[in-house]
């Protein structure tokens, strides 16, 4: 079952308008997004992470945009993301986080989240 959060669809809908030729796939376990190396280091929990959304583009790096609601706020949850991270940029991906106090329009799906995601995507197009 795909569980999609706030702001995914939006997200989604906009990137397939912005990168037309990209294939465009939600809730990709992170460990099909590691080199080798970096799977076999994976906790049982990390096993069970999907990435939101992941942009496959010709000829560049594989692009992971996390969304990020207000629970990613937390401790505990910047150690995970940030763990995340590294692991997903050390096996060559490139990582684009929305976060819901700086995108309020993504996560509303309300006019002006193209913009606001135009603004963060911009250096990934």
């Amino acid at each position: 079952m795909e569980l999609v959060g706030r702001g995914e669809v939006i997200v989604k809908e906009i990137l397939h308008e912005l990168m037309p030729n990209a294939e465009i796939t939600t809730q990709v376990p992170l460990y099909n997004l590691l080199m080798p190396d970096k799977r076999l280091a994976l906790s049982e929990r990390q096993h069970k992470e999907t990435i939101d959304i992941v942009v496959n583009r010709k000829f560049k790096k594989t692009l992971c945009v996390r969304i990020q609601d207000k629970h990613h706020y937390s401790k505990r949850f910047g150690q995970i993301d940030g763990v995340q991270r590294a692991h997903l940029e050390q096996s060559y991906n490139e990582v684009l986080d929305i976060y819901e106090h700086e995108c309020p329009n993504i996560f509303k799906a309300k006019l002006g989240a193209k913009d606001e995601l135009l603004f963060y995507l911009r250096p990934y197009l």
